[in-house]
């Protein structure tokens, strides 16, 4: 094994020389049947700790004509993940400070601030937010930046929809505070309306969470009664296993702080993994997949649903709950912090694991080099996320936010597809959340009680010419749901691997129409016109008076349209 890391690390670091003799400062795109790398190189990165600084750097590219970027934690996958030749890149994870105010019931942080770190500073204040993401290792800023979401019909499952105020700072470097009607245009921002430096949230006392999973036949998908699960439960997640007929259910119901207990849930099957882990998971996948033994990946599959309600550790599958004794346990009790948001640090982390491309990412942000000296040494700044997934299970992602009431319609293209392309699924099935209305203009829930679906294919590591035995499913699939516009599938914002093309009648290459997806501000400001006359109860888009997108504001907002200028906080 120690070998076989080795070998890893030595390819990886063989990959990035040739990137820095090859690439010449501007943005790439390399495609192949399993893989998007980006390439990126801005001219310099700053690490601001202050509101001020950033204000300062922001005010410098203004006068030079440059734009900025702000990125927080690496995590999306999307290509906004990239800023563009000869722009200033903004590291803002230093801005990082977490104040809770008591009396109001409000956290201010900044926009670098992770979300575990300010969901535990809460809980030693005895508070909580009413729902986390599924990952806590994000940003703050980027959790709003994409509308990154929980899982709940009753409760407010976005962080974007938890805000009461943010603190941008504009193109023109003006420090702006958004609070009322206005914060809906930002509350989706997708590093579009300025660098977010800072964003205050609602909280809620502190409570636990009662995890109780078990498997039900998928019947009860096609009747009224799986919505109407749903609405009635605090946080409901389902994994569906079609091959199976089967779902799993995780309900996760909120009781009083001292119900006893402090349990963990790992995420079984999907659990957050070391490094080791996902070497040895890569290798046995792409065995799999190399000799196409569907039937082993099968079994994975299946071992991978019994470890959402039950004990499989006897065959490789970590448990999916752990009560207070470190044991598996269903029910079990636990506080917000360890039951509704999983998170891992470097080097067990087999994602944030250091690797020689994020090495010298660690040099670049050391002040004592010259920023523009390492970019000049090294143009592959942003390719750390790409390259470190190559320590880990290599995925396509499809995320979609389906109107709850077009369920049924998504279960009848989804049953046509599975048909003519039976798969098993062995990472995590299909996965289904949920979420309320929301405010946002761009938010994918839009004003309606919504369905996301997810799913994640296993691409093949150790020979790109081969494809997955899931791949053809999972394209028909997504353009089968891309192109019925009647579904009214919206992407998530930062999952959806952006290599993915389509052909030019699908809504998704053209959404809204004549907008390439691969412009989402164009897609912003076109999207626009029709969300406002929806919002002002108008039959005609208002006039194009509005700062950050085509919606004249309910109050005039101090900005000029040279704010769009810098792309913002990089989602995630």
């Amino acid at each position: 094994m120690a070998r076989f890391k080795l070998s890893l690390l030595a390819s990886l670091f063989s990959l990035a020389l040739i990137g820095v003799v090859a690439a010449t400062p501007q943005h790439y795109v390399y495609y192949n049947a399993t893989l998007s790398y980006t390439y990126c190189s801005p001219s310099s990165i700053r690490t601001p700790t202050t509101i001020h600084a950033v204000q300062k750097i922001v005010q410098e590219a203004h006068k030079f004509h440059l734009k900025v970027k702000a990125f927080g934690a690496h995590h999306s996958t999307t290509d906004i993940i990239c800023p563009p030749p000869g722009s200033i890149a903004i590291d803002s994870t230093h801005l990082n400070w977490i104040n809770i105010n008591k009396k109001v019931k409000t956290v201010k942080v900044g926009a670098g601030a992770l979300e575990q770190n300010v969901i535990d500073a809460l809980e030693a204040q005895g508070f909580s937010f009413v729902q986390t993401t599924y990952y806590g290792g994000i940003t703050m800023g980027g959790a709003t930046g994409t509308g990154a979401h929980g899982s709940s019909f009753k409760h407010a499952s976005t962080f974007s929809e938890m805000l009461v105020g943010m603190t941008i700072v504009t193109g023109t470097g003006e420090v702006l505070t958004i609070k009322g009607r206005d914060l809906d245009d930002f509350r989706v921002h997708l590093g579009f309306l300025g660098v977010v430096v800072e964003l205050e949230f609602s909280v809620v006392p502190l409570y636990k969470v009662l995890v109780t999973a078990y498997p039900i036949d998928d019947a009860i998908l096609y009747t009224p009664a799986f919505l109407q699960m749903a609405e009635v439960t605090d946080s409901l997640i389902v994994n569906w296993i079609p091959r199976m007929k089967k779902l799993a259910i995780v309900n996760r119901t909120y009781v009083p702080v001292g119900t006893p207990g402090n349990g963990t849930a790992t995420g079984g099957g999907a659990s957050v993994s070391s490094v080791e882990q996902r070497v040895q998971e890569t290798q046995i996948f792409d065995y799999f997949e190399v000799t196409r033994n569907q039937t082993a990946m099968c079994a994975v599959e299946e071992g991978y649903f019994y470890s959402v309600f039950s004990d499989v550790t006897s065959q490789g599958f970590p448990p999916a709950f752990l009560n207070d004794t470190g044991n598996f346990a269903n029910p079990v009790v636990g506080f917000p912090r360890n039951i509704l948001v999983s998170t891992c640090k470097a080097p067990n982390c087999s994602f944030l694991a250091p690797s020689p491309v994020s090495l010298i990412v660690d040099i670049s942000r050391n002040r004592q080099f010259s920023n523009t000296h390492v970019f000049q040494a090294n143009p592959l700044y942003y390719l750390t996320l790409h390259l470190t997934l190559s320590i880990q299970l290599l995925t396509k992602e499809l995320a979609f936010a389906i109107p709850a009431r077009n369920l049924q319609l998504f279960l009848a293209i989804f049953d046509e597809i599975y048909k003519k392309y039976p798969s098993c699924i062995p990472l995590s099935g299909v996965l289904f959340r949920f979420a309320p209305p929301s405010r946002g203009l761009v938010a994918i829930e839009q004003d309606e009680p919504t369905v996301h679906f997810e799913l994640l294919i296993h691409l093949v590591e150790s020979n790109h010419d081969i494809a997955s035995m899931q791949l053809e499913f999972f394209q028909a699939l997504s353009k089968a749901l891309y192109a019925n516009k009647k579904l009214e599938a919206r992407p998530h914002w930062g999952k959806n691997s952006h290599e993915i093309e389509f052909s030019s009648n699908s809504s998704l290459t053209y959404a809204p129409p004549g907008i390439p997806i691969r412009q989402p501000s164009r897609r912003l400001r076109a999207h626009a016109p029709q969300t406002c006359a929806r919002r002002y109860r108008s039959t005609q888009p208002p006039p194009r008076q509005a700062v950050f997108t085509d919606c004249a504001p309910a109050r005039p907002v101090r900005v000029h349209r040279q704010a769009l200028r810098p792309q913002g906080h990089l989602p995630q």
